[in-house]
């Protein structure tokens, strides 16, 4: 698994101008200018792309796609969101089955230090560091398996808020107001949801 990507690659380095045939992208970015500039370089490739600004948004396109039977394959995630970060969006995708096994790449800031171990953990398949260049974010974004078709003996597990037994969700994180919007989050998604404010109340609440 790559989690980091140059920005630079070789100029002779030729790439096919349908790399991203078929491939469908949902990219959750608060800057408007990232978002356009992502989506036209990688609709030129052949990505089927849909954008967004906020976690709400994203879980609603995720769950509205999967429900019709065409997940979507590649997850990019911006730094921060509108109404949380990135690695907390990350957290609920994890969490809910039905929202598909897409690949999340995650947009490192510029001098952000980039921690491999914390991002596999989040659930990351690889991580760009700005600002992006476009052949990178081609390159890798064409690395990436696609979805396949799914059988109907293989469906996905239904959303959260879709099963018979209320999931119960214990969210930790040192920072509360990234906690509580996660909280929030999968409150609406159907689940019964636990705070803790540290490693230390998590174990306890666990083991109680």
């Amino acid at each position: 698994v790559r989690l980091t990507m140059p920005c630079g690659t070789s100029a002779s380095q030729v790439i096919d101008p349908w790399a991203l045939q078929s491939t469908r992208v949902l990219i959750a970015e608060r800057s408007e200018a990232r978002r356009h500039a992502f989506q036209q370089t990688l609709g030129r490739y052949g990505a089927h792309v849909n954008t967004c600004t906020s976690a709400r948004n994203a879980i609603e396109a995720l769950l509205q796609a999967r429900a019709f039977e065409m997940p979507f394959d590649i997850l990019l995630v911006g730094d921060k969101l509108e109404d949380m970060n990135g690695d907390a969006l990350a957290r609920v995708v994890n969490a809910d089955g039905g929202m598909g096994e897409m690949a999340m790449i995650k947009l490192v800031p510029i001098g952000a230090q980039v921690d491999d171990t914390r991002l596999a953990k989040r659930g990351f398949s690889a991580a760009l560091r700005q600002p992006v260049h476009q052949r990178a974010l081609v390159q890798l974004l064409a690395e990436v398996p696609k979805q396949p078709a799914l059988p109907a003996a293989k469906m996905p597990p239904p959303p959260l808020m879709m099963r018979a037994k209320t999931p119960r969700v214990l969210v930790v994180d040192d920072n509360q107001r990234s906690g509580v919007m996660t909280s929030q989050l999968l409150e609406q998604l159907g689940c019964r949801v636990e705070l803790a404010d540290g490693g230390r109340e998590a174990v306890l609440r666990m083991t109680a």
